[in-house]
């Protein structure tokens, strides 16, 4: 059935079982959580800009912009390794963390952007888990609430605080 759907239309069932499944909610334990955001942030300015971020019980949303000479997949991969890393050697022991594969998007203009960072850091507050954005420990809408801004000075498209 999902397979003769349109692309857009099979991401957002994808998007809906996600939020409402606790199924592998391992991203409930903030250790685990804390391991990926660490890595979000590693590489931020470097390998690319972080534009927004939320991790969720059982998954996580990422908005980045690519620096051109790392590509998108090996960009994941690194998350993906180095988060696995970091649980194996908190529990003692090799943790399946990660599906194989991973949905990405791209964004062709600033209102794409801006749409898919308001989706991302609203996440938690349409399944119910907070009832503002900055709420969210593990999102970049906390971090902006703290102070944290993303680098967007080469990117067509402003981030303020607030809703967009």
């Amino acid at each position: 059935m999902l397979s003769s759907l349109p692309l857009d239309e099979r991401r957002g069932l994808v998007d809906k079982m996600l939020d409402r499944s606790q199924a592998g909610a391992i991203f409930h334990d903030p250790m685990f959580a804390a391991a990926l955001e660490e890595q979000f942030l590693f590489f931020d300015g470097r390998r690319y800009d972080a534009l927004a971020w939320c991790i969720m019980p059982n998954h996580a949303h990422v908005v980045i912009c690519c620096h051109s000479e790392i590509s998108l997949g090996q960009i994941v991969r690194t998350w993906k390794n180095q988060t696995v890393r970091a649980a194996a050697a908190s529990r003692g022991r090799r943790v399946e963390i990660f599906a194989r594969d991973y949905f990405d998007r791209f964004m062709r203009n600033g209102i794409q952007t801006q749409r898919a960072i308001a989706y991302v850091e609203q996440n938690p507050i349409a399944v119910g888990l907070c009832e503002a954005s900055e709420e969210w420990r593990f999102s970049s809408a906390w971090h902006r609430a703290r102070g944290w801004m993303p680098k967007t000075e080469n990117l067509p498209i402003s981030i303020g605080t607030g809703s967009y």
